[in-house]
């Protein structure tokens, strides 16, 4: 044991000799055998041969390493050989080893030492940094305008994003993981930079949309537009201003412009349909025969038909699998259908656009100080198409004009259109072909409704 322990710390010596004096040998060349501990692989070799070593009954050392001239180092090696001992046992010529410590706790310290090397971090390999990574968005894809983009990667250092190559919109402050979003307000192709320290890392392309219209943003402006053009009409017979088609077919040909309720609501309807094709060539919006239309059956029960369990807007939406209910009148927005009675015995159908106040304002947020609602419909008092203030039985504000008072709330029918993407396609079913096919009230047969969504009209 004694041998090796010894053998163990006269290698480490060499080893360690070599490494800090890195002397050549006698002949001017380094020595072939000797390894110079200047990294991290070399010290964790230089622990394995000393493991290896200690296990041996044979060690290999440098002849001179006794010698007090250390200045140079032998480049050929020897093997020591043993010597017996009265007791039967060997150890090496103890005048080549003696001025090399014997004990345990001198092992442990030679272990120590490179223990501590391998924590020195000037000996650590340099950590190679991760490049900078963008995940999302990518290049080319298209957003909509005032849609949070979500930006998401990685990044070595800080960095700031530019827009068109000198417009900061963000930056991230810190190395690592990143995660924002940002909405981007203007509409057309966009070029993103993200610059590290004033060095261009990667450049991409993004095109920015106006935002899908809902079929609600399409219903409020063909309100607007019949405002506008068909307003003053006067209020009559002729059911709609204007000449309907429904997926490219007539079907019903303008008579002398007047219009009533029910005749400007479902025109609105039908014309929002046409501008939604006409913008998205989207061919759901069209989900029933334009027969149902031409001769009535869909008519018959927007019109209101009680024999055939239709009250207006909402049941027709309801049934044609264009829509639903609406429940509670706080739960209306603009552009849904509304058919309601009054006090004084008669109705109306309109289309709902905000909330009336107590306080004299208005808005499309419900409160509960909500005391009626503006709608869009055609009505004498307006002369055909226009504007109308509504307001609850015991409510008719004189902080607001053009009232319509009197309006019984638990009478309230009301009805949403969907999205066309929404819209149940309906069976075609049997069109009536001539007006025999209606008995004698002038109400429809019963057998051309599809009746889809019925039981939600209970």
């Amino acid at each position: 044991m004694k041998k090796s322990i010894v053998a163990v710390l006269t290698i480490l010596f060499v080893f360690i000799y070599c490494s800090e004096e890195n002397n050549e040998s006698q002949t001017g060349n380094k020595g072939g055998d000797v390894t110079y501990l200047n990294d991290v692989t070399d010290i964790l070799n230089a622990k394995d041969i000393i493991s290896d070593l200690s296990s041996k009954d044979e060690i290999i050392v440098n002849e001179d390493a006794n010698n007090n001239d250390t200045s140079e180092i032998e480049e050929d090696i020897i093997i020591i050989p043993d010597t017996e001992i009265a007791d039967g046992s060997s150890t090496p010529d103890a005048e080549n080893y003696e001025d090399i410590p014997d004990t345990i706790s001198d092992i442990i310290n030679s272990e120590d030492i490179v223990s501590d090397a391998l924590a020195d971090e000037s000996v650590t390999d340099t950590v190679i940094t991760e490049p900078f990574r963008l995940d999302s968005p990518k290049d080319g894809e298209h957003f909509k305008k005032l849609t949070p983009v979500l930006f998401k990667g990685y990044t070595p250092a800080p960095f700031v994003v530019l827009a068109e190559g000198y417009y900061k919109f963000a930056e991230w402050n810190s190395a690592g993981d990143f995660e924002f979003t940002y909405s981007f307000h203007g509409i057309g192709n966009r070029e993103i930079s993200f610059v590290i320290n004033g060095k261009t890392e990667l450049i991409i392309h993004l095109t920015i949309e106006e935002p899908d219209k809902t079929f609600a943003q399409y219903i409020l402006e063909t309100i607007e537009l019949l405002i506008k053009e068909d307003s003053n009409l006067g209020y009559g017979d002729g059911q709609h201003t204007r000449s309907l088609y429904y997926n490219g077919d007539l079907v019903f040909a303008v008579k002398d412009r007047t219009s009533h309720c029910v005749g400007i609501t479902m025109q609105t309807l039908v014309m929002a349909m046409n501008k939604y094709y006409e913008d998205t060539q989207d061919s759901r919006v069209w989900n029933m025969p334009s027969s149902w239309l031409k001769w009535e059956p869909f008519k018959h029960c927007w019109y209101v038909d009680s024999a055939i369990k239709c009250y207006g807007a909402r049941d027709a939406l309801i049934k044609y699998g264009l829509g639903e209910k609406v429940d509670d009148f706080s739960k209306l927005k603009p552009a849904d259908f509304v058919n309601y009675d009054r006090t004084s015995g008669t109705g109306h159908s309109v289309i709902f656009l905000n909330y009336l106040y107590d306080d004299g304002t208005s808005g499309t947020d419900y409160k509960t100080n909500a005391i009626g609602f503006k709608y869009f419909s055609s009505q004498g008092t307006t002369n055909g198409a226009g504007y109308k203030n509504a307001f609850f039985d015991g409510f008719c504000s004189d902080k607001f004009t053009n009232r319509d008072c009197g309006i019984i709330k638990s009478s309230l029918v009301m009805g949403r259109v969907w999205e066309p993407a929404n819209f149940i396609p309906q069976k075609q079913g049997v069109a009536p072909l001539y007006p025999s096919d209606y008995d004698g009230s002038g109400f429809v047969n019963l057998e051309y409704f599809n009746d889809t969504g019925a039981e939600f009209l209970k």
